[in-house]
């Protein structure tokens, strides 16, 4: 009881702090109830009778239901589900349907009433550990609901002792030792997964670019071991002349065109199960495992496509963007060599006049084939050929 209170208590001082957190006020609703159930059990007569154990029984159901509401509201999920009522609907049958037949002349044993009590409890914290445990695969929530599902085999543990050694209560004590070690467990696992999604946001913060939200050089860094191989597809573009566009038109429409940029790209290589890198400044890499030379034109293609029915939107400036694109080759064991070329063939499609693409024909060391974008109004320039 007294470990109840002090974790209702410490749910509500963190709560205080981040009054948006919902999940708080369900935590501290079943740590608190929870100690008033166990005052009610150490004083109220055993049995009580159907009505009032039942309702006992069933406040413990909604005690673990709470904890797996608050789980839920701390994942951006509704808080109720349909299966909690039928939980403890169920455990409150089952509670009273066992006490009119042990009330009713029936022969039940004291051993077959713990039975039934020992499942009745099974059945609630057991389903709800579950429920927390197989959810978002977190470490901390994974902790929280094992701990949970771990009070079942204390259960299992008393009713051993107590048909193996009757009157010999020392096994029996089992669930309330477990009691105050898995109720810490528990509760500083619930603790724990916010500062686990705090630690989260801080990586995100550090892989993600702040303005267009797509991956940096540090967030391609941990994919890069599962993007690296023969015939991913890698294509390297930033906008023409865009100083020019900040000049003009004012930082705050050049980062509305980055935006825009982002997120065509992020769309459009998301269909080839690719990933799109914000490099630094308008500098940015689409990279697409398995695509081939092909997939990553179709990209290169899509993307102008897109560029240029965003530069006929009013509130946008007309801008353009040139491409380099190749591939990961055979003997490449990191992204740096494939982004490379990719990059060399950038530069060199903005030699040839920029607005255009530049791609590498993937048939081993020869020269890369340079295709000129189809914008309206753009003249085409034959590139010229460039070694790898």
């Amino acid at each position: 009881m007294l470990a109840s209170c002090a974790y209702a208590l410490v749910f509500l001082v963190v709560g205080r702090r981040y009054p948006s957190a919902l999940h708080f006020r369900y935590w501290i609703a079943s740590s608190a109830m929870y100690a008033v159930i166990l005052v009610g059990f150490g004083c109220l007569p055993r049995p009580a009778g159907a009505t009032i154990d039942a309702l006992m029984y069933g406040a413990l159901a909604v005690t673990d239901v709470l904890i797996v509401m608050g789980v839920r509201v701390f994942e951006g999920e509704k808080a109720f589900r349909p299966w909690m009522v039928a939980l403890v609907a169920a455990t409150m049958a089952l509670k009273a349907g066992s006490v009119v037949l042990a009330t009713s002349g029936w022969a039940v044993s004291p051993f077959a009433a713990l039975v039934v009590d020992a499942i009745i409890l099974s059945l609630a914290i057991g389903i709800t550990g579950l429920v927390i445990y197989r959810g978002h695969d977190t470490p901390m929530r994974r902790i929280a609901g094992a701990a949970m599902m771990a009070y079942v085999p204390g259960y299992a543990l008393a009713l051993v002792g107590e048909w193996a050694m009757p009157g010999e209560r020392w096994l029996a004590r089992a669930p309330l030792m477990l009691d105050q070690l898995l109720l810490a467990v528990m509760n500083l696992g619930l603790l724990a997964m916010c500062g686990e999604r705090a630690q989260q946001a801080l990586r995100d913060a550090a892989r993600l670019d702040p303005l267009t939200q797509l991956l940096n050089r540090a967030g391609l860094r941990v994919q890069e071991k599962t993007l690296v191989r023969p015939g991913t597809g890698v294509v390297a573009f930033d906008i023409d002349h865009f100083k020019a566009v900040n000049d003009r038109h004012g930082h705050a429409v050049g980062d509305e065109v980055l935006v825009e940029l982002a997120h065509a790209a992020r769309r459009l290589a998301a269909v080839q199960g690719g990933l799109v890198v914000r490099l630094g400044g308008d500098e940015f890499a689409a990279v697409m495992p398995g695509s081939g030379i092909e997939g990553a034109r179709l990209f290169a293609t899509q993307l102008t496509d897109a560029v240029m029915a965003s530069g006929e939107r009013a509130e946008l400036p007309v801008w353009t963007v040139s491409l380099g694109i190749a591939l990961v080759a055979a003997d490449d064991v990191a992204l740096a060599p494939a982004l490379g070329r990719a990059d060399a063939l950038l530069y060199s499609a903005k030699r040839g006049g920029r607005n255009r693409m530049a791609a590498w024909t993937a048939r081993g060391v020869e020269a890369p084939d340079m295709r000129a974008v189809p914008y309206p109004g753009a003249v085409p320039v034959d590139l010229v050929a460039a070694s790898r």
